[in-house]
């Protein structure tokens, strides 16, 4: 079967089928989770202008200016530790953050377990008071969210910071160097953070917030101005270096969750640029990307589990990367209701079936 005809077989498979099937896998796979920290973000899928379904964004650059892009957006829930993804949803470059920060959060809960969720980090894109508060009151899920530098409540966290000059800055490791900071506990100026639909959130005063300042970078002092603020829903005075530190995991998203999808799973790569399935292809392409992704994060907390001395690979990468120069011209084979796997050559293969060859392949 040729890849062209196998392409236009999945492609009239219904999405959500594929979502499904993904969404049951996770509830199976729960058990390797690690721990309780989830990072949640998007990433972009570019493609031309003219793509079936894709949708059109702006993106911001330092001097003020802005870069045009197409595409769709990926969703994803991440658990750091184990480096799985429990939770995603695709859409059109044109829709927002906030707008799908519960809805995958809660179809996380859905898949893990009530109990797995406990802190949810996200960049200031996902800073919305309702949902934040919803977040906390509704489903018992802690965060850690920065906080916009126009807010009145980070103002108000940096200058109750200033009036702590006696006391000892929290501490914590940036690598060699070393960051310091404050916590600041039951903060009322976030009036946003209330249930939702309420008519005066001044009125009501905001529900009590708690904030992270971070006063030194790296071993450098930082100007009020520059101060990064984390807002959360945990004790900050009590360790605020905790909370930074946690923040810091959110980078691992990215770094290894996203690069790893585009770079290892070939995300990018949409395997059709026009035709009436070109959208439904497409949406199928990015969700058995991470579906890939996932489960060979899960293979590999199975095996750390069931054969600890084994585990030496680090990334899906490097696992490519060793198998591509070890078994370029083997055959991945799967026996016994998937409880073993093996590489074998095509000459093997054929040995196996006892085909009888005229010509000896030389591989």
């Amino acid at each position: 079967m040729s890849e062209f005809t196998l392409i236009n077989i999945i492609e009239k498979i219904r999405c959500q089928v594929i979502m499904n099937v993904f969404n049951k896998s996770i509830k199976n796979l729960s058990y390797l989770l690690r721990g309780g920290v989830f990072a949640i973000d998007s990433t972009l899928i570019e493609t031309k202008s003219d793509y079936p379904g894709a949708g059109t964004t702006k993106r911001t650059n330092d001097d003020g200016s802005y870069e045009v892009y197409h595409g769709f957006k990926l969703f994803a829930l991440y658990e750091i530790k184990s480096r799985l993804i429990v939770a995603m949803k695709i859409v059109p470059a044109n829709e927002s953050e906030i707008k799908h920060f519960l809805p995958v959060i809660k179809q996380g809960i859905k898949n893990c377990g009530e109990a797995a969720i406990k802190v949810i980090i996200a960049d200031r894109g996902y800073l919305s008071g309702e949902e934040l508060w919803e977040l906390k009151y509704k489903l018992g899920i802690d965060f850690i969210v920065p906080a916009k530098s126009t807010l009145t409540v980070r103002e108000d966290a940096i200058k109750v910071c200033e009036s702590y000059e006696n006391k000892t800055l929290a501490e914590w490791n940036y690598g060699k160097k070393t960051c310091k900071g404050y916590g600041v506990d039951g903060l009322l100026s976030y009036f946003p953070y209330n249930p939702p639909k309420t008519k005066d959130n001044k009125k009501t005063n905001g529900t009590a917030i708690n904030a992270v300042v971070v006063t030194h970078w790296r071993d450098k002092a930082v100007t009020a101005d520059k101060q990064t603020v984390l807002l959360t829903s945990l004790p900050a005075e009590k360790n605020p270096a905790k909370i930074a530190e946690t923040y810091r995991l959110r980078s691992y998203i990215e770094n290894r969750g996203f690069r790893e999808l585009k770079q290892a799973t070939f995300l990018g790569h949409l395997p059709r640029r026009g035709g009436e399935n070109a959208e439904n292809s497409a949406y199928i392409h990015m969700m058995l990307c991470v579906f890939a992704h996932t489960l060979f994060y899960a293979f590999m907390g199975w095996r750390r589990i069931s054969y600890p001395k084994e585990s030496n690979i680090e990334c899906l990468r490097s696992w490519r990367r060793e198998e591509q120069l070890s078994n370029s011209n083997k055959v991945f084979v799967v026996i016994d209701d998937g409880k073993y796997y093996a590489f074998f050559s095509i000459n093997e293969i054929l040995d196996i079936f006892q085909v009888n060859q005229k010509i000896r392949l030389n591989c």
